[in-house]
This record gives C-alpha cells, sequence and structure tokens, in this order.
C-alpha cells in the first residue's frame, strides 16, 4: 500500500498542501500498519516456541514456569519496538484537516498504539524479570504478609502477621507465621526512615519503628523499604523483598480452588472468605494472637492450594494478573532490575503519576478496632475547566459508618479507650490531589472548616482527622483550584484525571462530572465516559485506577475553517 502511495501521479497531487497531507497521513498509517503486523508475527512465533503453547506460561503442578517466562522475553521486547515505531510514525503525521476517515483511522490507531506499545514494553520486562524473582537464579527470601481492610492503613490494610516466602526455581514455600504484635519493635531507636515525606508525614506515629503503623503512606514501595528495614534492624535477617496480600486475592484464588480446608481453621469458600477474616474470624476467636496466625494461615494455604490444582494453567495466569492488577497483591523488590518491572506493571502498589489532574482518599483508622469493615464510601467529584486552561474541583467525599454501638465484640466496635465511643469510625483521612492543586474551601457536613496543606511523592495532600459515630454519614466538601486544569493544542484540548482508590472491605462508588470549557465541543472520550447534558459523566465502582481522558475541540463556523486552511503554508 505505502508503494502504490509514492506513485508518481500521486506525487503531483501531493504538490497541493492539503492532498499532500492527506497522502502522508494515509502513508504513516499504512506503514504503521504493517509495524504491528511484524509485531504480532514475533508474538506469535515467541508462543509457537513455548512447549504446550501460551499455557506454558502459567503455573503448574505446584510452580510458576520460569524457563518459559524468560524465553519469551527477547519476543516481547523486538514486538514492543515495533508497536512503539509505528506509534512514532502516526503522532509524527499532521492531523490537522483530514478528510473524515482519515482523521478518525489517525485517531483510533493512536488511541490503540500507545497503551498496546506500553504493554509490549510492560509484559518483556516482567518476562525477563519474574523468573529472578521467583528464584531462577538461586534462592529468594521475601517478607511476607497478609493485610485486613478491617482496620485501614494507607497501602490498604493493616499487615497483621507476617511470615518468611522462600523461591526457588519457581517453587513457593512459606515459612511460620508470627503476629506482628509479637515481633519486635525499635520505637526509641527505628532504622532510617524510607524518605523525608515519610519521616514528614507519619514520624509523628513511630511509623519506621512501629509494625501497626509502618504502612500508613499509601505508597507500598516505600511501605516495603520500610518494613524490610525494620525487620533487618529487629530480626537481624535481611529479605530479597516484602509481598503483601489481602483477603480479595484469596477470594479470587478460592474462585478457581473451590473450598480449602485450613488446619486449625475449617473449610474456607471464595463466598465466605472475605466477611472471615474481615470480621467473623474476630467474633469466633477472641485470642488476638491466634487470630492473626489465621489470618497468614489462611493466606498460605489457599495460596499453595492454587498452585498445586489442576486449574487451567491460562486461568490461573488470569487470575494472578487480576490479583495483582487489583491492588490486592503487593509486590516490591530489592532487585532494582525486578523492580522496576514491578512498578511499569503497576503491581507495585505505588502512587500512580499526579502530573495531571489526581484524585485519591486514603483512610488510616486511628481507633484501633476493627469498624472498617462496617464502612461505605461515596466519592463525587465535578471539574469545571476553564478556557485559560485553569480548572476548579470540587470533591464531595461521604463515609457512611453502618457498624451498631453494641453487640459486637469490643476488639471490632471499640472502644480501645475512652477517647472513643462504641462502634465510632475514626480515621486519619488524607484526600491527594495534584502538584497543581490549590485549596480554595473545605466544609464538614455544610459548615466550614479549617484543613492544613501538605505533600507527599510531589503531590498536595489534604489531611484531617474524621469521627463518624455508628449508624451515622459524614460528608465532605474540598474546593480547589487547578492551575494546570488542562492541555492546550491548537483550537483542542485534552483533559486527564487518574482517581487512585483504596483496597476497602466495601467498595468505594465514584462519580464524575466534568464541564468542558465554554465555547468547545467534546471530540473524543475514553472507555466509560459518556456525554449527558453536555457534561462529561461517569458512575460507578472505583477499583485500584481511574484513568480519564476528555479531548475537545474550539467550535469554529465554515469560514473559520475555510480560512485555516487557506492560510497554511504550501511548504
Amino acid at each position: 500500500v505505502s508503494l502504490r502511495l509514492s506513485s508518481p501521479p500521486l506525487r503531483v497531487v501531493g504538490l497541493l498542501p492539503v492532498m499532500r497531507q492527506q497522502l502522508a497521513t494515509a502513508r504513516a498509517l499504512a506503514s504503521s500498519s504493517a509495524l504491528v503486523t511484524r509485531a504480532g508475527q514475533q508474538i506469535t512465533a515467541g508462543a509457537a516456541d513455548l512447549p504446550g503453547g501460551v499455557a506454558a506460561l502459567a503455573p503448574a503442578d505446584g510452580a510458576f514456569a520460569v524457563a518459559p517466562l524468560r524465553s519469551l522475553a527477547p519476543r516481547l521486547a523486538r514486538a514492543a519496538d515495533l508497536v512503539g515505531q509505528a506509534h512514532r510514525q502516526v503522532t509524527a503525521a499532521d492531523g490537522r484537516l483530514l478528510v473524515g476517515p482519515l482523521r478518525e483511522g489517525r485517531a483510533q490507531l493512536l488511541a490503540e498504539l500507545e497503551p498496546a506499545a506500553r504493554s509490549l514494553d510492560t509484559a518483556a520486562r516482567l518476562s525477563d524479570a519474574l523468573p529472578a524473582f521467583l528464584g531462577a537464579d538461586g534462592t529468594r527470601r521475601y517478607l511476607f504478609g497478609a493485610a485486613t481492610p478491617a482496620e485501614l492503613r494507607g497501602t490498604g490494610g493493616l499487615v497483621g502477621a507476617y511470615a518468611q516466602m522462600t523461591t526457588h526455581d519457581g517453587t513457593v514455600t512459606f515459612g511460620e507465621f508470627v503476629p506482628a504484635s509479637s515481633l519486635p519493635r525499635a520505637v526509641d531507636d527505628p532504622p532510617p526512615p524510607p524518605s523525608a515525606d515519610y519521616q514528614r508525614r507519619y514520624g509523628e506515629f513511630a511509623a519506621a519503628g512501629h509494625w501497626s503503623n509502618i504502612n500508613m503512606t499509601p505508597d507500598f514501595p516505600t511501605a516495603a523499604v520500610a518494613m524490610e528495614r525494620l525487620y533487618a534492624r529487629t530480626v537481624g535477617d535481611r529479605v530479597d523483598g516484602t509481598v503483601v496480600a489481602d483477603p480479595f486475592a484469596l477470594q479470587l484464588l478460592l474462585e478457581a480452588t473451590g473450598p480449602v480446608d485450613v488446619p486449625a481453621v475449617g473449610t474456607v469458600r471464595a463466598d465466605t472468605v472475605v466477611d472471615y477474616l474481615t470480621h467473623d474470624s474476630y467474633v469466633e476467636l477472641p485470642d488476638p494472637a491466634r487470630r492473626k496466625q489465621v489470618l497468614g494461615r489462611v493466606a498460605a494455604e489457599v495460596f499453595a492450594q492454587f498452585l498445586r490444582s489442576d486449574v487451567a494453567p491460562e486461568r490461573k495466569g488470569r487470575l494472578l494478573a487480576e490479583a495483582a492488577g487489583g491492588g490486592h497483591v503487593l509486590l516490591h523488590a530489592t532487585d532494582d532490575e525486578v523492580q522496576d518491572a514491578f512498578v511499569r506493571a503497576e503491581v507495585a502498589g505505588q502512587m500512580l503519576p499526579a502530573d495531571d489532574d489526581y484524585v485519591a482518599v486514603i483512610a488510616n483508622n486511628a481507633a484501633a478496632n476493627k469498624i472498617d469493615h462496617f464502612a461505605e464510601r461515596e466519592l463525587d467529584y465535578r471539574v469545571d475547566l476553564r478556557p485559560d486552561g485553569t480548572a476548579h474541583g470540587r470533591l464531595v467525599t461521604r463515609i457512611r459508618n453502618t457498624a451498631p454501638a453494641d453487640g459486637e465484640p469490643r476488639y471490632v466496635i471499640g472502644p480501645s479507650d475512652d477517647r472513643f465511643d462504641a462502634g465510632e469510625n475514626v480515621m486519619l483521612l488524607s484526600t491527594f490531589c495534584s502538584a497543581w492543586c490549590r485549596i480554595d474551601g473545605f466544609r464538614v457536613d455544610g459548615e466550614p472548616a479549617a484543613i492544613g496543606q501538605q505533600t507527599e511523592l510531589d503531590r498536595q495532600v489534604l489531611p484531617s482527622t474524621v469521627r463518624v459515630p455508628a449508624g451515622r454519614t459524614r460528608e465532605l466538601t474540598y474546593d480547589w483550584e487547578l492551575m494546570r486544569g488542562w492541555h492546550p493544542d491548537g483550537d483542542a484540548g485534552t483533559y486527564r484525571l487518574t482517581v487512585q482508590g483504596q483496597p476497602t472491605a466495601r467498595p468505594t462508588a465514584l462519580s464524575l462530572r466534568i464541564a468542558v470549557p465554554q465555547g468547545t465541543r467534546v471530540t473524543r472520550l475514553s472507555d466509560g465516559l459518556r456525554v449527558d447534558g453536555g457534561e462529561v459523566v461517569w458512575d460507578g465502582e472505583l477499583g485500584r485506577v481511574l484513568r480519564v481522558e476528555v479531548v475537545f475541540a474550539r467550535e469554529r463556523n465554515t469560514w473559520q475553517r475555510v480560512r485555516a486552511a487557506l492560510n497554511r503554508p504550501l511548504w
């Protein structure tokens, strides 16, 4: 196709500026399609070389397949490079004044090529790095933690029990689980904090030397470094990284294996394991030390049974990817190459980039109870984009406490001491917005209130202490100005938003409303968005992350479009 588009008659037509642009873009689209075809051939050939095809990549016979993973990495890297070339070619082709089919084709290709190139690059890096993490180059030892969202911490839940996890040539084994409360602390002589931000925001809680507070930050790479340093300081043992899993990860694995018998616990099932680990076990097992060991035992037994099971290898791979991608298994490695692959794959539990608009609402339980099992959270975010590139954002956060004030163990609903009431949810709430955000107002249940402004990982943080009595709801309203609300591009503009979730016992409901600048119209939306009543709308449950992109263009009449075409230079 690209050869025919370079024929002599078409070269003559190409002297006309508008036609020249159409032909150049058509050539770029044809060339990029050929590159994508070659990338597909690389992937197909790589899969064909595997014994048993793609299924060879998934866990089988109680172990991960490290050799097939590593063998596929070069093919994936080549495919990623080819798709990246295709993306650069289409990006370089001028998108202005194209005829309808070309304009739509270019926009569609750009929308598909960028994430495809990124995904292939990530897959190549993971294929190369995971074997080392899984012990292909020698035994590796990790700190494994079992977390419960019944008592929230920044990365998801309090890590109540730890064990050493060992990997060797794809096999995974767990040592004895120990309650976090039994591990030695270093409150008076803590190890160096993982970052200045960590010390500034969480130092008053002795986070770096206290296992219960060590993951108050929502950034798991930061928390994992703190865990590894505290473990080395207090236990005297260095590990190769940290893995933390929550009950939702176990739920996914149990959907594949079916019920699993756990010694000293009983049978756990997919439809009951989350409620059991976030509530029922606290009622049935009054001894805290035994209960925290149960959390670890269930995690270890379910994971081991999952690897040993005869579940189809492809399904095993999909479920593990879903658990990690959903933020229910968090991975950290001291090996820089492996950690870089985890970060790129977004399975490291890191706070995501906040270069554009960004929102995250992160709670830390402040009452030493398990009340977060009963918490329901709603987020309503409205953004009004202005013609000058700035924007106004309003976030309304509602926290509903469905806990009873009696009828539950004190360990569950409190009070842990006389500062709190039974059934009360007390949290240290951190609302994150982008580096360009400046608070303009804060209200609690409609009444103006004072709020500070801090920073963590190059983004703004609005911290507050929130108390929600049993059966009540609190509503917090934040107004802020975004000094850089959207990206201008000639007569067009692009607004991007990342909403990052916190793993919670009950899902977070999210509602978005985006008003584009006056005098513009929406030209492209990311999947899941719709235009309703002149606004861009999204409603649903917030998972680990929601990314939004809205492209809009200035409304122009016919004469303005003709003038723009005539004023374009010939060369």
